[in-house]
Formats: structure tokens, C-alpha cells, sequence
């Protein structure tokens, strides 16, 4: 399980982890935590080869849609 707390990603599994850090637009930096099955769900959700690489722009905008869904399911079900 990966859980988002105060701008980084924690896995609460027994995954070795990489951290990358993550301009963001707005200038702040986004720390993340990366973890060999979240990598494989990105290649999956932008249907990327094994070999074609995965840049920050991939893992920012992927935890932005998520967030974004989220939310905005949480305010569809308030109505």
C-alpha cells in the first residue's frame, strides 16, 4: 500500500524504494517515493514499452490525475 502524507509517497510494504525529487510548476519540489510496482502501473497507464523511460513529467502528471479524480469524486458525491 502506498499512502501520500505531507508531499511524499510512503509504502507500507517491504518494496525497496527510490526517491526522486520533482519540480513542480509552481516551483516547490514534490518528494516521492518510488517503488518497482508503482513504475510498471505507470508504464501500463501511459502504455509505455520496458524500454522507453519514465521522466518526471510521467510520475507528476500520474499522481496529479489521481488526486484530481479523487477529488473531484469527492465532490460529485457530496451532491
Amino acid at each position: 500500500m502506498i499512502v501520500f502524507l505531507s508531499g511524499s509517497l510512503y509504502n507500507l510494504g517491504m518494496e525497496k524504494e527510490n526517491v526522486k525529487f520533482i519540480k513542480l510548476l509552481n516551483g516547490s519540489t514534490l518528494e516521492v517515493s518510488i517503488y518497482p510496482g508503482f513504475m510498471e502501473k505507470l508504464r501500463e497507464h501511459y502504455n509505455l514499452e520496458s524500454t522507453t523511460q519514465i521522466d518526471d513529467d510521467h510520475i507528476r502528471m500520474y499522481i496529479y490525475g489521481a488526486f484530481k479524480g479523487a477529488i473531484d469524486k469527492q465532490q460529485y458525491d457530496k451532491i
